[in-house]
């Protein structure tokens, strides 16, 4: 079993969206994607500045820094302007490449990859904004993170992963600007604002991905489109191993696949309605049957690892040829799907709460013992957050009942030192 769970994580963790051809004549002022594109034109990259070292408060800002950020404003100006209309269309067909693409320097990977490049220096900005006490500027910068998540998203595998990571990588500088706050401050009514309408915003479930996958395999679970990529077979033989059976199988082979796949994930899409505990339970006991099917056969034989130089006989061919559970296998997604979206939901509730508290003591110069049940709670037990007084402020720690976090699942902000 864990043999698959390293498959399927590999697979849903590097798989990409792709690009139709982008042609830079055809310009669209409604189209976000478009501004972004003309960002990535004008970005240059940060050789030998030493931006690590002056985030992890190693370094003081430097003239280079400094320099560096200012060269990149029309960058930054890009994007605002891309942040300030709605529609955003990378013009992709997700659906083609899905489970093609592993080649993390394919041409299918190029628009996230250079979007990630502008949320790195949009990061470093707000650094250097909160180093130079522009709570005001740090606020705008984090905004724009926000829209970056909500215009990458989507129900293909990478740009949701890709939009997941912004969100928390948003919610970390709300947490730094709220500890940067000093008391009475008006900005913390615009971070309540900024944190509701991000409670409200429908990013993509895993109810979305399911239907996603569910026309996947309606359209593209055949012998012309179910392709594994050399870069990926490198990674684990059992990808070679199988990519290589799927090349000789025929297509009454894929249309069996295809129907036992869309019948497991309408499966799963019923538990869907299940409270996230059952969910996850009852996601990991498909999963797991699939992966024991495969497992029982192939790596009975290999215990600890599969050799690199292993072969699939004669006779494995035929039998794997007669299965129909063979690409479900392979594909059905892990409860790490889900997993993924409560961490992210609570790290959310976790700064509703906080600036919650915060308000209360402002007002009061107390802090409460406890956080309210009208507070937003963990989404994973429905039950309260656990709150801890700490020398400089408060911890706010998940339920003892929320088995996805460990105990390093605390958030800790600080309080003003003078009201």
């Amino acid at each position: 079993m864990k043999y698959m769970s390293i498959l399927l994580a590999g697979l849903f963790l590097l798989t990409a969206a792709t690009q139709a051809k982008y042609e830079p004549n055809h310009f669209d002022p409604d189209n976000a994607a478009h501004w972004y594109r003309k960002a990535f034109d004008l970005y240059t990259e940060p050789n030998d500045i030493d931006f690590d070292g002056f985030v992890r408060g190693e370094s003081k800002l430097t003239p280079q820094i400094e320099q560096y950020l200012k060269s990149q404003e029309p960058v930054i100006d890009l994007i605002k302007k891309a942040s300030q209309i709605e529609h955003c269309d990378w013009e992709y067909n997700h659906y083609l490449y899905e489970y093609k693409n592993f080649n993390i320097d394919s041409e299918v990977y190029d628009y996230i990859r250079q979007i990630k490049k502008m949320c790195l220096l949009i990061y470093y900005q707000i650094e250097v904004d909160l180093y130079n006490g522009h709570i005001d500027k740090a606020i705008g910068h984090t905004k724009l993170i926000f829209k970056i998540a909500r215009d990458i998203d989507s129900t293909a595998t990478l740009p949701s992963i890709f939009s997941c990571g912004q969100r928390n990588t948003g919610y970390l500088f709300i947490n730094k600007i709220l500890d940067a706050l000093p008391a009475q401050s008006a900005h913390l009514t615009e971070i309540k604002i900024i944190l509701f309408r991000e409670a409200n915003y429908r990013y993509s479930t895993f109810d979305d991905k399911l239907s996603y996958l569910i026309k996947w395999a309606e359209q593209y679970c055949n012998k012309s489109h179910f392709q594994i990529e050399d870069e990926a077979k490198e990674w684990f033989s059992l990808l070679r191993i199988i990519s290589d059976l799927c090349k000789e199988c025929d297509d009454d082979f894929y249309e069996r696949n295809a129907r036992f796949y869309i019948n497991r994930l309408s499966q799963a899409k019923q538990l869907c309605q299940l409270p996230y505990p059952q969910q996850i339970e009852k996601m990991d006991k498909l999963g797991n049957d699939l992966s024991q099917r495969l497992e029982r056969y192939i790596l009975k034989r290999f215990p600890n690892n599969i050799p690199d130089d292993f072969e699939l006989t004669k006779e494995d061919y035929e039998y794997l040829e007669k299965c129909d559970y063979v690409v479900a296998a392979l594909l059905f997604p892990l409860s790490v799907e889900i997993q993924r979206e409560v961490i992210t939901q609570n790290r959310l509730n976790t700064l509703r709460c906080a600036v919650m508290l915060r308000q209360t003591y402002d007002k009061t110069n107390k802090l409460s013992d406890r956080i309210p049940l009208s507070y937003p709670k963990d989404v994973f037990s429905n039950k309260p957050f656990i709150l801890h007084k700490t020398e400089t402020g408060f911890e706010i720690a998940v339920p003892r009942e929320n088995l996805l976090h460990n105990e390093k699942a605390k958030y800790k902000f600080k309080l003003p030192d003078e009201k």
